[in-house]
């Protein structure tokens, strides 16, 4: 598999790495929470 998270990320715009972040994290934490 050559899918590079990070990689992708960085090809983002700075603001839409931190919105793409945020999202990730906040679903990772409704995850576990729920």
């Amino acid at each position: 598999m050559d899918f590079d998270f990070y990689n992708v990320l960085d090809h983002l715009q700075p603001q839409q790495r931190a919105l793409t972040f945020t999202a990730s994290t906040a679903g990772c934490l409704n995850a576990i929470a729920f």
